[in-house]
């Protein structure tokens, strides 16, 4: 009996510690990815294309909204796409400057120029 319950904590023990380095390559993979985006953020056009995402992505929840319910409650402008995305980069750029403001320096990221309506 004894030597059957010690395989079995032997057993646990491993697919634990299997458990927790795929956590961590996971993770790691996760940091790696999010490295390579603010580094591409950072290259001529980067802010263009955070733009475009955004808005292709704005347009994807509603057409996913649309599909799973009967009954979809929308923004009073929700067909202005340039204004969501003008919403979801000012929060960007207020978690960045505060980021920046915390860390006692500059984004790497330009600021686009104010939009003119």
């Amino acid at each position: 009996m004894v030597l059957k319950s010690e395989a079995a904590q032997i057993d646990q023990i491993n697919r634990a510690r299997g458990e927790a380095q795929a956590l961590l390559m996971v993770a790691e993979a996760t940091a790696g990815s999010i490295r390579q985006v603010a580094a591409a953020i950072s290259e001529p056009g980067g802010r263009e294309a955070i733009e475009l995402k955004v808005a292709e992505q704005y347009v994807d929840a509603f057409k996913n909204l649309a599909k799973t319910s009967t009954t979809v409650l929308l923004p009073s402008d929700a067909g202005n796409a340039g204004s969501m995305v003008a919403q979801a980069l000012t929060v960007f750029d207020t978690v960045r400057n505060r980021r920046d403001s915390a860390r006692g320096g500059t984004s790497i990221v330009p600021r686009s120029p104010p939009s003119t309506p």
